[in-house]
């Protein structure tokens, strides 16, 4: 009987690549890498997965589009060690400007900021292109997804005095209860 399918959902290039990578070193199952937006938009083959792996904060979307009868998996991935670095050593009274796509993920990286920094921490939506603006121009430091990023407009990025794009990583023990099978999972 073949191996089970499985294949990684993210949202961006990088974050996937590297979700894979971690997945790869740590399990010794063959994980195929799938952004969400192909998934969504039947560009991804997803339809004979047995199992999807994807971050807590993708579960939603990875429930939705997996095929019936798919083990969806959500693994447990925080902040890279990059990110969290660059706001632990931020100065008290810097003002850290979040730039998101939506208002999940400005919520998310919010709480990260005032959970790593004294920070006075602020947050705009990048569809708010004059909220944006003056986020951009008021801030010392603008915090975004490598997601995000992808979005930003140059001219919004040539003005802001620091960057710094958070990537995710794979904790360690993030596998949860996963438990790597050779067998596919039952279809009903």
């Amino acid at each position: 009987q073949p191996a089970p399918r499985t294949v990684f959902l993210g949202c961006n290039p990088v974050d996937l690549q590297r979700g894979v990578d971690e997945l790869r070193r740590q399990t010794s199952v063959k994980v195929e890498p799938m952004l969400l937006e192909d998934a969504a938009h039947g560009s991804g083959e997803l339809r004979d997965a047995n199992v999807v792996l994807t971050p807590y904060f993708h579960l939603a979307e990875a429930r939705e589009l997996a095929p019936e009868g798919a083990q969806v998996v959500p693994l447990n991935f925080v902040a890279s060690e990059e990110a969290m670095r660059a706001l632990v050593e931020l100065p008290a009274g810097t003002l850290v400007g979040v730039l998101a796509l939506d208002a999940r993920s400005r919520r998310r990286l919010e709480a990260l900021a005032q959970q790593c920094s004294s920070a006075t921490v602020l947050g705009a939506l990048l569809d708010d292109p004059e909220a944006a603006a003056r986020l951009v121009e008021a801030a010392d430091v603008v915090l975004v997804t490598y997601s995000a990023s992808a979005h930003l407009p140059g001219h919004l990025a040539a003005r802001a005095r620091r960057v710094v794009r958070v990537g995710w990583a794979l904790e360690p023990g993030g596998l949860g209860g996963w438990r790597v099978s050779a067998d596919p999972a039952p279809h009903p």
